[in-house]
């Protein structure tokens, strides 16, 4: 499930990232001119993972400004960002596995801003979200694939060559896991 932003291509030799940490993360910043905004998002897509995409591109812009000075110009840069993307997703599952943060006042936490339209509790949805992502990747993607891209399930079956039972099974045992404890044995991911 392979979702491609349309970004210009990068340059290795671009300024962006020359400077101090905070030099770059100025630059970053302003009109983000290398699509990580995009890139999280898509990224987030490909690895089926239901996580706050701001608060993965807000690590994700501080861990290229931090590492900037120290990249030595390979890998190439798409794959350095990718590095950086995806270490600020582990960041980000790992703090969701740990203590519920109550600094930020209830109706301004992103959990909060997405379960209450739909009458959800926040720290359960923040909980059935954490047990989602630790759940296998064909197990992430089937939900995907089913219920937020919504896609006809023949379509589906025939391009990962599964039944539409199994992929109505995988779908179920990923929306089960945003709703109960995650069952012994599906765990495998992110």
């Amino acid at each position: 499930m392979s979702v491609r932003p349309a970004l210009r291509p990068l340059r290795a030799n671009e300024p962006l990232l020359a400077g101090s940490p905070g030099e770059v993360l100025a630059r970053l910043l302003d009109g983000d001119p290398l699509g990580l905004g995009a890139r999280v998002t898509a990224r987030l897509r490909e690895r089926a993972l239901l996580c706050d995409a701001e608060r993965v591109l807000v690590r994700a812009l501080a861990l290229c400004a931090e590492e900037a000075s120290m990249w030595p110009g390979t890998p190439c840069m798409e794959a350095w960002l990718r590095e950086r993307i995806d270490e600020a997703i582990e960041q980000a599952i790992d703090e969701d596995q740990g203590p519920w943060n109550e600094t930020l006042p209830a109706r301004s936490s992103p959990w909060s801003v997405f379960a209450s339209p739909l009458g959800l509790d926040a720290a359960a949805l923040r909980e059935g979200c954490a047990r989602f992502n630790r759940l296998a990747p064909e197990l992430r993607e089937a939900f995907f694939l089913v219920v937020v891209d919504a896609r006809a399930g023949d379509e589906l079956c025939r391009a990962r060559g599964i039944s539409l039972s199994e992929l109505g099974r995988r779908a179920r045992q990923a929306l089960d896991a945003l709703r109960a404890p995650l069952p012994a044995g599906l765990g495998a991911g992110p």
